[in-house]
Formats: structure tokens, C-alpha cells, sequence
């Protein structure tokens, strides 16, 4: 069975036009970069960008919450970071 780590509530009834789901394995070296260009995204309404780790063993999970927001009141609120568990 697969579980996720807490998104901000907040984050749960979106406020943007366009939400960017990425699933990430093995992306510790490219996800930065995806992140930057996503970023530069002129989307009318705006967008958010939830990156979810999938027990990828690369680092990738620190990349993300490096490049997204963890918690409620740090980082980019168009950002979140979601590391999916399997039991």
C-alpha cells in the first residue's frame, strides 16, 4: 500500500490555473533544472508545481525539497514536495 507524506492543507483546494504533478525516480541530477523551467511559465492564472518522490535512491527527495516548499510558511507556495511510502 502506498502513502504519502503531508501536503499543506493549504495547498489541497487549488488557487492556480494549472497544477504540474511530477513523479520523480532516479531525477536528482535533471529535476532542478525541469523545476527552473516550469518556473519561467507564463500561465494565465498561474501554476503550481507538486513534485512527488517515489523512493527514488539518488538524493532525489532532498533535490526536491530543495527545489520545493515542505512545510507550511517556507519556500515557494506555487511549490510542494510529496514522498510517496510503500509499506
Amino acid at each position: 500500500m502506498a502513502e504519502t507524506a503531508s501536503i499543506p492543507a493549504e495547498a489541497a483546494p487549488s488557487r492556480f490555473a494549472l497544477s504540474i504533478v511530477i513523479p520523480v525516480y532516479k531525477g536528482a541530477s535533471s529535476i532542478g533544472e525541469l523545476v527552473g523551467a516550469l518556473e519561467e511559465l507564463q500561465i494565465p492564472g498561474g501554476h503550481e508545481i507538486v513534485l512527488v518522490n517515489d523512493g527514488s535512491p539518488d538524493g532525489s527527495l532532498a533535490v526536491c525539497r530543495r527545489s520545493g516548499r515542505t512545510g507550511p510558511g517556507t519556500g515557494d507556495p506555487r511549490r510542494s514536495v510529496a514522498q510517496l511510502r510503500r509499506a
